[in-house]
């Protein structure tokens, strides 16, 4: 169902979208969200849909939202549209209407000027302009699919009883996989905490390691996966992979108000004195 009449579009938008929850789109920011003054968010556009990213010194937090997730979606530029927008003031924006009804447009003339959100339910109608800033070039994490040499995917119900227990003030968590097993190990000096999850388990959807290596065992500070709390809450499904430079990347499936899906993806580099043992 659209909500918008396409004869009074504004020929000099670059960019004009309407996604029907504005709570959906304000989670998937609270994601990635990073407690900085003046962080932005870098909100990079193409024809089929939207990534937003999140960067610091050894962390990125990105969001994927298909086109086909909004019920207009309408790229008037070539190649891509890239801008860096304040992501707080983007949230607060998204969460004017609490209501689970109300919808967004956004439209944008192009980097550099302001982006306009239209929140609308049945009973308000609130339109923000937040400023936004031409984007740097980011450090794209990312690493190729060839490059993982250890892979876990579980559900999120126990995940987010061990993402709790990590709030609690461990230092580091380490991921320890092995063929028939995966095993979160967090602590610090008073506490210890260990939870196994046998390939067996319900819970488990796949335990996989690439190449001769019998076992990966990779130390991680918590904060990075404190930062992923509110991510795992709300997702269902969470796949940890390891590359071969021991990069972590952790894809969280999100469920959408419409009955889609949306994920949400972290990158985290090892604590320094991690290594991988040898093969056997």
């Amino acid at each position: 169902m659209s909500f918008y009449d396409a004869s009074l579009a504004r020929t000099d938008d670059s960019f004009f979208a309407v996604h029907q929850s504005a709570r959906d789109l304000h989670n998937l920011l609270r994601c990635i969200y990073v407690k900085e003054k003046k962080k932005c968010v870098t909100m990079t556009i193409y024809e089929s849909g939207m990534r937003f990213i999140v960067t610091g010194n050894t962390v990125q937090a990105n969001a994927y939202l298909k086109s086909t997730l909004f019920s207009e979606f309408d790229l008037r530029v070539d190649g891509v549209l890239a801008l860096n927008v304040p992501l707080l003031e983007f949230m607060e924006s998204l969460n004017l209407i609490g209501t689970s009804g109300a919808y967004v447009t956004m439209r944008i003339q192009g980097p550099g000027s302001k982006l306009e959100l239209v929140m609308r339910d049945l009973n308000f109608e609130v339109t923000t302009q937040i400023q936004t800033f031409v984007a740097e070039t980011n450090l794209d994490f990312n690493f190729p699919v060839t490059d993982i040499i250890a892979k876990a995917v579980v559900q999120t119900r126990t995940l987010r009883d061990v993402m709790k227990s990590i709030e609690l003030g461990s230092f580091t968590v380490t991921l320890r996989i092995r063929p028939d097993e995966f095993e979160i190990v967090h602590g610090s000096e008073t506490l210890s905490c260990r939870t196994l999850y046998p390939r067996t388990s319900l819970e488990v959807d796949e335990v996989k390691l690439y190449g001769n290596t019998p076992c990966i065992n990779v130390q991680y500070g918590a904060s990075f996966f404190k930062r992923m709390q509110t991510a795992i809450s709300i997702g269902v499904k969470t796949s940890f992979m390891i590359s071969n430079q021991l990069m972590l990347n952790t894809q969280v499936t999100v469920p959408q108000t419409d009955k889609q899906t949306v994920y949400v993806e972290f990158f985290h580099m090892p604590e320094s004195d991690t290594s991988i043992p040898p093969p056997t």
